[in-house]
């Protein structure tokens, strides 16, 4: 069977038997998936430190039977953004946009809006510590890519408010630092996303109690 070339980022990793590894990610052309590594947990050289949690790699994919879908034969490190890793909070955020990414993506459907989005906040945490203005932009746009963000205009919010979660939601990435919002806004937009996430999901994502403790609102 032919391998799958494929750029993805690691969501999380768990072991499997004595030798071997469970990454599930999330893959530019195949979507939230999951990859066997086989001897992954015996040998320290094969893959030198390229399935650690966020780490975006460049990976081959060999096609499975079964669950899970994949098992991963060769990846190259593209990045494993370093200073993301350096304070507790900014892996606490990337905790939970990983962990946003893997219960409210549909498995093997490709959604390469959403992997740049995540790729692009991972890069924008590895530059500069974690603020909760990341944080909504990122429910916000991960929400609208997936159909799931509520329409602002019929919510009881400021027209301010309102504005800025629609910009948020649409403009350029790169354009995202340049859209206001205050404090004032933020308390008025978390309940709202709060629970459309919560209803989509069916309960909050575990990561947000420990990212709520290091990332004041």
């Amino acid at each position: 069977m032919k391998s799958v070339a494929d750029e993805i980022i690691i969501l999380n990793a768990r072991p499997l038997r004595e030798s071997d590894l469970i990454v599930n990610y999330l893959g530019q052309d195949t979507g939230r998936n999951g990859a066997l590594v086989r001897g992954a947990r015996r040998s320290k050289k094969r893959f030198a430190g390229a399935l650690e949690i966020f780490s975006h790699l460049d990976a081959s994919l060999l096609p499975g039977r079964g669950s899970p879908s994949y098992a991963l034969e060769h990846a190259a490190i593209i990045n494993v953004f370093p200073d993301l890793r350096l304070d507790l909070g900014r892996i606490c955020m990337a905790s939970y946009f990983c962990e946003l990414c893997e219960r409210l993506l549909p498995e093997a459907e490709p959604h390469p809006e959403v992997f740049e989005l995540l790729r692009f906040f991972l890069e924008r945490l590895a530059a500069s510590p974690a603020s909760n203005k990341q944080r909504h932009f990122f429910e916000v746009r991960l929400l609208h890519h997936l159909g799931l963000l509520p329409d602002w205009r019929r919510l009881r919010v400021c027209a301010p408010t309102a504005e800025a979660m629609h910009e948020a939601a649409v403009c350029p990435l790169e354009n995202l630092g340049g859209v206001r919002f205050t404090p004032g806004m933020a308390r008025e937009a978390r309940p709202i996303l709060l629970e459309s996430i919560r209803e989509h999901m069916g309960a909050l994502p575990r990561s947000l109690a420990m990212l709520e403790s290091e990332v004041t609102l």
